[in-house]
C-alpha cells in the first residue's frame, strides 16, 4: 500500500510539473507574440503617413494665414476708402 501512495506521489509531482512548465511556455509564447505585433505595428510605414499628413496640414496652415493676411489687408483698404470724405 505504502508502494501505491509512493509512486501515486511521484506521477502527481510530475503531473505538477509538466503543467507548470507547460503553462511558462504558453506565457512566453503570448508575451512573444505581443512583441511581435508590437515590433510589426512600429516598424511599419504608420509613423511616416503621419508625419507625411502631418506636414502637409502645416503647409495649407500656412497658405490659411497668409489668405486671412490678405483678407486683412483688404478689409483696411477698404474701410480707408469708405472713411475717405474725397474718395468716390
Amino acid at each position: 500500500m505504502d508502494n501505491i501512495i509512493e509512486m501515486f506521489k511521484k506521477y502527481a509531482m510530475v503531473i505538477g510539473l509538466v503543467t507548470t512548465l507547460g503553462g511558462g511556455f504558453y506565457a512566453y509564447g503570448v508575451f512573444e507574440n505581443r512583441i511581435a505585433q508590437l515590433e510589426k505595428s512600429s516598424g511599419s510605414d504608420a509613423v511616416e503617413k503621419l508625419e507625411a499628413r502631418v506636414a502637409e496640414l502645416e503647409g495649407q496652415n500656412k497658405v490659411l494665414n497668409k489668405t486671412i493676411e490678405v483678407i486683412n489687408a483688404q478689409m483696411t483698404e477698404l474701410k480707408l476708402v469708405v472713411n475717405n470724405p474725397l474718395g468716390g
